[in-house]
């Protein structure tokens, strides 16, 4: 949401490597020995590991269970694997704090990037409805302004919205579906 994903891709691209990339939330915890022993380092010369916290994170034995828990050895084995040959290993987590110090510590960088700000937010609302007929009377800046959300999460309201529209066989998306997808979310704006 941030863009840690389009970076990864920058810096893949200036290396002149693919980028690969694992994100440990869509991985079922009983395959996770399986997986971590599969990314082998020259396979996968630049790779990039979302939700990285699953593994790396304080409250790593909380969301998994005791069985499928990959030891604390075996993590630090396959970085050392990785670090010792050439390419790059990224860890991506929404918030740092919530990767373990010691694992933080073995980082040779840490890249932290912000939450988009007003006008970048306003712009993506814009780009997600690209397409889309919008009506005239949503204020776009306003939204952007009330809702300090990232880019993936705009992207996730716009898709809602959307259907939300479609289901009522709207012509024009209105700020009334917009609302709507935001509440579903859980958020709350208030716009008129």
């Amino acid at each position: 949401g941030t863009g840690k994903t389009m970076a990864a891709g920058a810096i893949a691209t200036s290396s002149r490597q693919p980028l690969s990339t694992l994100d440990l939330s869509q991985v079922n915890p009983r395959d996770w020995a399986a997986v971590l022993n599969s990314l082998d380092p020259y396979r996968y010369p630049v790779l990039l590991i979302k939700s990285a916290s699953i593994w790396f994170g304080r409250n790593r034995n909380a969301a998994s269970g005791e069985a499928a828990e990959l030891s604390t050895a075996q993590l630090q084995q396959w970085l050392q694997t990785r670090k010792s040959e050439p390419g790059l290993t990224l860890l991506s987590s929404r918030y740092l704090h919530v990767v373990q110090a010691k694992w933080r510590q073995q980082m040779d960088a840490i890249l932290s990037l912000p939450m988009p700000y007003k006008v970048a937010r306003k712009m993506m609302w814009r780009q997600a409805f690209a397409g889309i007929s919008c009506s005239d009377t949503i204020d776009w800046s306003s939204l952007a302004a009330q809702l300090k959300v990232s880019g993936g999460e705009i992207q996730v309201l716009a898709e809602a919205a959307i259907a939300i529209a479609q289901s009522k066989k709207a012509k024009t998306m209105t700020i009334g579906h917009i609302q709507q997808a935001i509440k579903q979310r859980g958020l709350s704006v208030t716009l008129s």
